[in-house]
């Protein structure tokens, strides 16, 4: 029994070590094996398209491999292995957009027309209801009193009752007046309170920003001017010019045709090329059109690699100084 128990022990152990190998294979080959990109650009001045991009990254001997086109046949594909994960088409998306847009459009414009259609309806029958009324009253009036009732009769009727109102005395109205004068003038005065003491308060709030803002400026001129950030702003730069070295490309292939359509115009792109060769070498290459017109081509090839180790390693030494958490607390203001 026991030996039985020994053994399946040990066939777990050995899995387990197994699992464990194999993540820690896993784990190295993502720190050290390299990312590799490649991107390929074109373009000329005037197509339909100016602008042509394909880029690469492709990771361990090619098991995982992404493109992106742009802006012809625009895509993003994941491949792992053969086998196609992930694929992504702007034509399709557009025409499923401009399906439901349609879709939408035709849908809007049949619910319109069927509201319209509703509407004159309705009114259709209010005016018949409006007319039957006005029938029915006539037809009253002219039963009870034998006469059709007309537009002068309906004046007279509005007189006599204009003349049963009473008229407001004169006295009465000019107290009304002077009261209405009165009122007015106390709005403005009480206007003009609140428009000084608005005022003050805007002045008052002013003077408290620009306090504020100069009290921050003199206490972050003193932190740019302290020996942490000096200490901090050293290492960040050391870091960030290891990482810029590690992913530089390490192929670099551009050519440009280009001409401005005047010759001095582009003289002086050809001589603003030569005070560059020093720097850029034979990794640029620009060829002069003196034509007539406006001319610009070119091809842009670029290969390099990022190995993450190098990121990780450039992120775990900034995140440990102690020179940078005590800047980041400085800036926050939580330690004077």
């Amino acid at each position: 029994m026991l030996h039985i128990i020994w053994l399946l022990l040990k066939i777990a152990g050995i899995i387990l070590a197994a699992l464990l190998a194999l993540l820690l294979t896993g784990i190295l080959l993502f720190l050290f094996v390299p990312v590799r990109y490649r991107i390929r650009a074109e373009g000329r001045l005037g197509e339909e398209e100016p602008f042509r991009a394909v880029i690469k990254l492709t990771w361990l001997l090619h098991i995982v491999n992404v493109a992106f086109s742009f802006p012809e046949a625009a895509y993003v594909r994941v491949r792992l292995f053969v086998f196609t994960v992930f694929r992504s088409s702007s034509d399709a998306g557009n025409e499923e957009k401009g399906g439901g847009g349609k879709k939408k459009r035709k849908e809007g414009r049949v619910k319109k027309s069927a509201g319209t259609e509703k509407e004159s309806f309705k009114k259709e029958e209010d005016r018949q209801e409006w007319d039957e009324v006005t029938v029915s009253d006539s037809f009253d009036d002219e039963r009870k009193d034998g006469t059709e009732p007309t537009v002068r009769q309906s004046s007279a009727v509005l007189q006599e009752e204009q003349r049963k109102e009473p008229e407001t005395t004169s006295s009465e109205g000019f107290a009304d007046r002077i009261r209405q004068v009165a009122d007015r003038i106390l709005g403005i005065i009480r206007r003009i309170k609140e428009a000084i003491g608005n005022i003050g308060y805007t002045i008052k709030t002013i003077c408290d920003r620009i306090r504020k803002i100069a009290s921050d400026i003199q206490y972050y001129t003193q932190v740019l001017q302290s020996d942490v950030f000096q200490a901090a702003f050293a290492l960040s730069k050391k870091q960030l010019a290891g990482i810029v070295r590690s992913v530089r490309p390490k192929k670099c292939d551009i050519w440009l045709h280009a001409g401005t359509g005047d010759p001095a115009g582009t003289g002086q792109i050809l001589a603003l090329y030569g005070i560059l060769y020093p720097f850029i070498g034979n990794n640029v290459r620009v060829e002069g059109d003196f034509g007539e017109k406006a001319a610009v081509e070119g091809r842009l090839f670029i290969s390099g690699r990022i190995t993450l180790f190098m990121l990780l390693v450039a992120g775990i030494r900034v995140y440990r100084d102690k020179n940078i958490r005590r800047l980041m607390k400085m800036l926050k203001r939580e330690e004077a």
